[in-house]
């Protein structure tokens, strides 16, 4: 290692005059990357007020870095200034403990001549902390860095941020390549289990198109990698729920689930307690969702994310769409309505709250949740002990991908200052297109082998998702019976009926998988029921032409023809024509027929974002 850093320091001193600000930065974090083991320095990390060339939050650092000559101290300084004024003040300094009391610095370099400020976050200045100094001695370089950044923190044990460097590299790679090895080896693709959870990811993932009729050499591979994620994201949830919760009790989240099947062999469930380990490492409270965004974009391939349509949007944007939509009005509304449906005094949640209907991995949720924690703090002051509940009550979120709701749902979790029962996320997994189902005396939730009927009288009662949890609790526990007491008499027959026949399903298809299943299909039922107040997010960007399965090409053509926006014209037009149908169909189904709604999407093409228009 110390030839390493001796090359790279000779890297950033060289005699050339024009070396490059991108060829500085890559440098600079390299050397960082080397000497500190937290290694959570991120490279053009994306603030509030634009992406800073290097951050380290467990250093409380961001470098800006310029081309090698061209530093222009007052006007660098300033643009500095704007990136700490955009991360100091999210984040709770009581989080570092012993080292709260350490401030941000700032610290302007070209490799050569080296400037450094504290950050005053009462005044919003910085003050200086040394006068530029021009380096051009390896040794002397390391001996800033050192006295600049690190030995600020002597004796003081850092927290250990999530970054894209230590978490997708060192852990969730490498895990999930053994995983992947273990699965080959120990033939899991004969295990009734196993096969039962591949069946019903693959019943939902089908009913969206997002899958062929007939399965592929690649389906398997896929639906590792989903499962891999979800169980990472099920986990990071319930670390933030339970800091001090033993490993193996932090698995039990992820056995409710298609992805439970890591935890029904010993070698892998081995594998998965070593990655509970190292998530219990890190302080979640700081988790920057580009790291889940990174471990999806790492783990699935691009040409299978372009033929999806997902194209994740930048935080600013999102922002700003997120605070054009959510009107003062009728925000504050909607939080006296969520308030009073929390304590018991109201009913009425049809149209409340606001829906992505695409949601990926949370970026609208994300901005919402926090705009409307913003909106209490500041009008709601009364309301701030009941402020998560009030969150989870207004965002709502909808996808296809199992991966993208457990990302969506772990990335709100972020925002919330306390846990909540898993049950009032509403966020959910299917497809927002599809038409609301006829109201019958039954629903029917296919399995892969055969099928569920609820009675639609048992389903609608409000105390249902209790009942389905005892009733799986009391099957897997290889009870006898179930008993529901303080139920009339009507529901309890019911109750008994659905546990007889839930206990032949679990019998011949296997178990983990049907509280999770019954659970979703009954929240996205509701919120197909109720709609929503306001819709925000970015439509799939998704070309009818170009999609290479023969189930998606009809679901695309049909939803075009059905919402008058169908054109036989391939390219730009075909791709607008198909978002412009999604639009149009989610306002259908989800907003009130007389007004009100909001829809202002965003889309990308060659990384080109622009306002689809706002319909009212």
């Amino acid at each position: 290692m110390e030839k390493q850093l001796s090359n790279l320091y000779q890297k950033i001193i060289n005699s050339s005059s024009n070396k490059a600000e991108d060829n500085v930065k890559s440098d600079i974090s390299s050397v960082l990357s080397l000497i500190d083991d937290s290694d959570d320095w991120e490279k053009e990390y994306l603030t509030t007020n634009g992406p800073c060339d290097i951050i380290s939050f467990s250093n409380k650092t961001i470098i800006e870095t310029k081309k090698r000559g061209r530093i222009n101290v007052d006007k660098d300084k300033c643009q500095l200034l704007k990136y700490l004024k955009g991360v100091a003040p999210i984040y709770d300094n009581e989080l570092w403990n012993e080292g709260s009391s350490k401030v941000w610095r700032g610290i302007l370099t070209d490799g050569r001549q080296w400037t450094c400020w504290d950050y005053d976050s009462e005044r919003r200045t910085l003050q200086e902390v040394s006068r530029p100094e021009v380096i051009k001695d390896a040794e002397l370089i390391h001996d800033y860095l050192q006295k600049r950044i690190y030995e600020r923190w002597k004796g003081i044990e850092k927290i250990k941020i999530p970054s894209k460097t230590n978490l997708l590299e060192k852990h969730f790679k490498p895990i999930f390549k053994r995983i992947t090895n273990t699965v080959a080896t120990e033939q899991l693709e004969s295990k009734i289990g196993y096969a039962t959870k591949l069946g019903v990811w693959r019943i939902v993932l089908k009913g969206a198109g997002v899958i062929p009729d007939e399965p592929g050499s690649l389906e398997a591979d896929i639906f590792w990698r989903h499962s891999f994620i979800v169980s990472v994201c099920r986990m990071i949830i319930n670390h933030l729920d339970k800091p001090t919760i033993s490993k193996e009790k932090l698995l039990k989240i992820i056995d409710n689930g298609f992805h439970a099947w890591l935890l029904e062999n010993k070698k892998t469930k081995k594998i998965m307690l070593e990655l509970a380990s190292e998530i219990q490492k890190y302080q979640w409270t700081f988790y920057s969702q580009d790291v889940l965004k990174f471990l999806y974009q790492a783990l699935i391939l691009e040409e299978q994310r372009k033929e999806f349509g997902e194209f994740y949007t930048p935080d600013c944007l999102a922002k700003d769409v997120v605070e054009q939509v959510l009107d003062d009005r009728w925000l504050d509304q909607s939080i006296e309505r969520a308030y009073d449906l929390i304590r018991g005094k109201s009913t009425c949640d049809a149209h409340l709250g606001v829906l992505d209907p695409s949601c990926g991995s949370g970026t609208f949720l994300l901005q919402s949740a926090r705009y409307i924690k913003n909106r209490i703090r500041k009008k709601h002051r009364d309301k701030l002990l009941y402020s998560p509940r009030i969150i989870a009550r207004l965002v709502h979120g909808i996808d296809v991908h199992p991966i993208a709701v457990e990302m969506s749902k772990a990335t709100l979790r972020t925002v919330l200052t306390e846990s909540l029962n898993p049950n009032e996320y509403r966020i959910c997994l299917g497809s927002s297109l599809n038409e609301r189902e006829k109201e019958g005396l039954f629903i029917e939730i296919k399995t892969p082998k055969s099928s569920i009927e609820i009675p639609k009288y048992l389903y609608d009662h409000p105390k249902f998702p209790k009942i389905v949890s005892k009733i799986n609790h009391a099957i897997v526990s290889n009870s006898n019976s179930v008993s529901f007491n303080c139920l009339e008499e009507a529901i309890e027959k019911q109750a008994v009926a659905l546990y007889g026949e839930l206990k032949e399903v679990i019998r011949e298809e296997g178990n983990h998988v049907w509280e999770w299943l019954i659970l979703n299909n009954i929240y996205l039922n509701k919120l197909f029921k109720n709609g929503v107040g306001r819709i925000v997010g970015n439509p799939p960007w998704l070309v009818q032409n170009n999609a290479q399965e023969s189930i998606r090409k009809r679901l695309y053509k049909q939803i075009a023809k059905e919402e008058g926006v169908y054109t036989r014209t391939g390219g730009y037009l075909a791709n607008v024509d198909l978002a412009a149908a999604f639009t149009a169909r989610t306002i259908r189904l989800y907003l009130p027929k007389m007004g009100g709604g909001i829809w202002l999407g965003v889309a990308q093409e060659s990384n080109n974002w622009s306002s689809l228009g706002k319909v009212a």
